[in-house]
């Protein structure tokens, strides 16, 4: 389960974007399974461009991996396309790291079986 905080410097982010930005990580609830996660969303406005920068903070992602730290700065000049890209690029870290954990798990069993 992920537990958010958007936080927004000088810009006033309404209700629409906050449910906008929760639906769309809720996505990435679905690689975590029983993981617990905390999320952190900074939305900025540099003259004509947002950036939102993204902090995931995920503890018992699998059995044997400590806690993960996944972050991601987006720049764009829509506020919820800078959330999409974000989301992208932070499951596009968390599968790889899943991946590698599997791999190393995959790896453990087979030199088992050789020993």
């Amino acid at each position: 389960m992920i537990k958010y905080t958007i936080v927004s410097g000088s810009l006033d982010t309404s209700g629409a974007f906050r449910d906008y930005a929760t639906k769309k990580l809720n996505k990435i609830d679905t690689l975590l399974k029983d993981a617990n996660a905390d999320a952190k969303l900074t939305l900025e406005k540099i003259e004509k461009e947002y950036t939102l920068t993204t902090t995931l903070i995920v503890q018992g992602i699998r059995n044997g991996v400590p806690e993960k730290t996944y972050k991601t700065i987006v720049s764009h000049e829509d506020a919820y396309a800078a959330v999409d890209l974000s989301e992208e690029k932070l499951k596009r870290q968390i599968r790889k790291t899943l991946t590698a954990v599997n791999r190393d798990e995959r790896r453990l069993k087979n030199l088992k079986k050789v020993l």
